[in-house]
């Protein structure tokens, strides 16, 4: 009897093993883990280069484990959905990651207790990306990647012109419920953010005919990212109507070291887009400190700003810590501001805060953009900042 429960636990040792097993993933064939077919395992990847396609063999609640000492020059995933990637020890990639048509997907460098940014992207190639997240993607997460010397830090976009099949474009797909946080960008050559396609009225040539919009954005949460020396602005934040847009938290310096005077905001929020702008640190940006120039209805709350329009012994005059405009919509929604309780010091402009009017063209008639009801401008440096509204904009200087 006691050989046979000797045997029976030996028997026990090896099922256990085999089921919880972490598995190696050499070739990113599916015969690599045909055997395994239990959820929530860790599947490693030890290639240089990963492409992982739908038909991958994993199931919904896996972790992808990306391994110290593999020197990574691209992660690329199509179709996936339900995953958590994630680092082991301090992870490089050389081109990061690119998410096409993924969904409940988490990219954390939280796998080791003793680096906060587990994922370091770096190394420069001609328009590269850190983070690019396309197509029909949605519900995604990026924590804790460390990203510098790149084109752009995040891209999360289609263009019109991308494809001609209409699935992709407004009104028929939102990229939903993209959340972007404890992130570190520095040194990029364009935008640290490009969030959303900056041709959201369809202006530019496109081989696809008319009435082809870019994919609109809802729901994108960006909070407590590092965002230091890029060429043009920090965080730029497009097409994003629907649903709660928040960009909260996040220290922004040394913006426009292309010198370009319309490129250089710390934050910038544009065509047919709104957000919550909160607790944002901002100073040295060639141009302002948070640019607006969405529809629907844009707060902007205790931020402090500083040294809009000063970098680095470069001048450009004429700059605000905040300023709001608006530009063309489609469909035509009208604008309101809430500028609340922000800290402005020293900027070019004589005005801490700037409200401009930029007629617009709708239906032939020349209309201003933006509402005359609910906007509202207080309590900024202790109610004492300079404020200049252009003629034809209404505002109230104390809450309702």
């Amino acid at each position: 009897m006691k050989n046979l429960l000797t045997i029976f636990a030996i028997a026990l040792f090896f099922i256990f093993t085999a089921c919880s097993k972490e598995v190696d993933s050499y070739q990113l064939q599916s015969t690599t883990i045909s055997g395994i077919t239990q959820a929530h395992k860790r599947i490693y990847f030890t290639q240089q280069g990963n492409y992982v396609p739908s038909s991958f063999a994993y199931s919904p609640g896996d972790t992808f484990v990306l391994k110290k000492g593999i020197d990574y020059t691209y992660f690329s995933m199509d179709g996936i959905h339900d995953i958590t990637i994630i680092n082991e020890g301090h992870v490089h990639l050389l081109n990061g990651f690119n998410l096409a048509n993924c969904n409940h997907v988490t990219i954390s460098g939280t796998g080791d207790a003793n680096d906060f940014y587990g994922f370091e992207i770096s190394g420069h190639t001609s328009g590269d990306v850190g983070i690019d997240v396309n197509g029909k993607s949605k519900n995604i997460t990026v924590n804790n990647v460390s990203i510098h010397n790149k084109t752009y830090g995040f891209w999360v976009k289609n263009e019109s012109n991308l494809s001609c099949d209409i699935s992709f474009l407004y009104p028929y797909w939102y990229m939903d419920s993209i959340s972007i946080h404890d992130n570190k960008i520095v040194n990029v050559n364009q935008e640290g953010m490009y969030l959303g396609s900056t041709d959201q009225n369809n202006d530019r040539p496109n081989p696809c005919g008319a009435n082809n919009y870019p994919t609109r954005l809802s729901n994108i949460s960006v909070f407590n990212n590092i965002i230091d020396s890029t060429y043009r602005g920090g965080i730029q934040l497009s097409g994003a109507d629907k649903g709660v847009n928040s960009i909260y938290r996040n220290t922004i310096s040394r913006c426009g070291y292309e010198l370009n005077s319309y490129q250089g905001n710390g934050i910038v929020i544009g065509g047919n887009a709104y957000a919550n702008i909160d607790h944002n640190t901002i100073s040295n940006t060639l141009c302002s400190g948070i640019w607006v120039l969405g529809t629907g209805t844009t707060r902007v709350r205790h931020n402090n700003i500083s040294n809009s329009g000063y970098l680095d012994g470069h001048t450009a005059g004429g700059m605000q810590g905040i300023s709001f405009d608006v530009r063309p919509s489609f469909p035509f929604v009208l604008s309101n501001f809430r500028i609340k309780s922000n800290s402005i010091k020293n900027h070019t402009d004589k005005n801490d805060i700037m409200i401009y009017n930029t007629m617009q063209n709708v239906s032939g008639k020349s209309v201003s953009g933006f509402n005359t009801r609910s906007n509202l401008i207080y309590d900024n440096n202790d109610g004492k900042a300079a404020i200049y509204a252009q003629p034809g904009i209404v505002y109230a200087i104390q809450p309702n």
